[in-house]
């Protein structure tokens, strides 16, 4: 997905007006979610599916970028017989003399380790290598399989990755790229697949393509900081349209004004229930969205089961508190995510201004998030691209908002931001350090992502 180097709009949420609105939920319509049966199933050679999956160049590399984000990444060095894989984490070296498949434990989205078989190729001292296998997801409407296309070890990244309805083993596969929505037969279905859980939400035919990407965009970061995938509210979204085109005729806000044209009590509760923002589509202006800081908080509850959404003349609504709890029942994530991959390179300015001094930054918001109501301030830390020199950043904390924010600040009371002074560059590893702490007490808290190409 495409993202301009700089967001300029305006993204607006005053989360004191969240609050003392409340949070009755709408009445809970029947779950829309199927699970499904998932299995990994490794293709034979002369099996169509693999036809289709591309072998990349296997390069060298002192950085851990391959496998990088299912792993801890390896480091790739070519000796005279062979690929040496040695692991960023330690361990011990494996090296391999000829072609073939060989077999790498990765993380899942759950607790349990998979093994992945990886295919190695050579030519004429060439090496490449490419993901001989597919995830197959069983419901009863039907079967789907998910091809990792680009060699990182995930199957379901949104335009990367592919997608074929039916069997594994079917003869003649139609291989389309993954955008988020599966069809079978009849029914719409927005789809996520990882090597352990996979599932469905039904979609209805009339639903705007872009709404179904919106909830796959959250999904996909979602999915790197091992939270559950979300569904789509189709029950909000008439009333996120409703407020989306009040703000159109008089400008973001969260409540209405009953005395103005376009009022309605539906459009109001949507307002105090949502992210606002722009854009030409409901998925691109999500996925700017979740550059900011303080909307970003709202898609990395734990709690959130779904998403309503309503665009109407770029205006975009987004209600992330009728199926969620906000940052009530927050746990620990890091932003980018763990081993996140095809991170921004900027992040995107909002309302209330997020930054120290009011002065804008080119980096990304590089944060912790606690649970609720722990008081707790930024010692020291650093944020280091694999092979270079640590990179400058401001922060705040609790104990030093931002300036614009002073009152704002404290619906996120446990989130400790760094902001990198310069735009970080692309498809690098960052390892991230941060020392956090109340009084004596300190924890330490390290992770690393990878940035998007160009």
């Amino acid at each position: 997905m495409s993202t301009p180097d700089r967001v300029f709009a305006i993204l607006l949420l005053l989360t004191v007006a969240i609050h003392a609105q409340g949070r009755k939920k709408p009445a809970a319509k029947a779950p829309a979610w199927t699970p499904a049966r998932v299995r990994l199933v490794e293709l034979p050679a002369g099996s169509p599916l693999l036809d289709r999956i591309p072998a990349l160049p296997l390069a060298a590399n002192d950085d851990g970028r391959f496998l990088f984000g299912r792993t801890d990444g390896f480091h790739v060095s070519i000796g005279p017989k062979g690929p040496v894989f040695t692991p960023h984490a330690g361990g011990k070296p494996l090296a391999v003399e000829k072609p073939g498949r060989v077999k790498f434990q990765v993380f899942t989205g759950g607790k349990a380790a998979a093994q992945i078989p990886i295919e190695l190729s050579e030519n004429e001292g060439a090496w490449s290598y490419r993901v001989p296998c597919v995830i197959e997801m069983t419901v009863p409407q039907g079967r789907a399989c998910f091809l990792d296309l680009d060699g990182d070890a995930w199957f379901d990244d949104l335009d990367a990755d592919g997608l074929a309805v039916g069997p594994a083993s079917a003869k003649e596969p139609e291989v389309r790229p993954f955008t988020g929505e599966v069809r079978l037969g009849a029914q719409r279905f927005l789809a996520f697949a990882d090597l352990d859980e996979a599932g469905l939400w039904a979609v209805s035919a009339e639903v705007r393509d872009d709404y179904v990407r919106q909830a796959a965009v959250v999904n996909e970061l979602r999915k790197y900081a091992l939270l559950p995938a979300v569904g789509l509210a189709e029950d909000r979204i008439a009333a996120c349209e409703a407020h989306s085109r009040y703000c159109a005729k008089h400008g973001l806000s969260h409540p209405e004004d009953p005395a103005l044209p376009g009022y309605s009590p539906e459009g109001n509760e949507a307002g105090m229930r949502s992210c606002l923002g722009s854009g030409e589509d409901a998925g691109k202006a999500t996925h700017d969205m979740l550059q900011t800081l303080w909307h970003r908080n709202f898609y990395l509850s734990r709690s959130l089961t779904r998403v309503g959404v309503g665009l109407v003349e770029r205006v975009l609504t987004s209600d992330v508190l009728s199926y969620g709890s906000g940052t009530d029942e927050r746990t620990l994530v890091f932003a980018p995510p763990a081993r996140a991959l095809d991170a921004e390179m900027r992040g995107a300015t909002e309302e209330p201004d997020p930054y120290p001094d009011g002065k804008e930054l080119p980096g990304p918001f590089v944060t912790v998030l606690l649970p609720p109501g722990r008081q707790i301030s930024f010692v020291s830390g650093s944020i280091v691209p694999r092979g270079g020199a640590p990179i400058d950043f401001v922060t705040t904390d609790p104990t030093r908002p931002p300036a614009a924010a002073r009152e704002r600040f404290p619906d996120n009371d446990a989130c400790i931001v760094l902001i990198p002074r310069q735009a970080l560059s692309p498809e690098t590893i960052y390892d991230v350090t941060v020392v956090a702490g109340a009084g004596k007490n300190k924890q330490t808290f390290r992770w690393s992502f990878r940035t998007r190409r160009r």
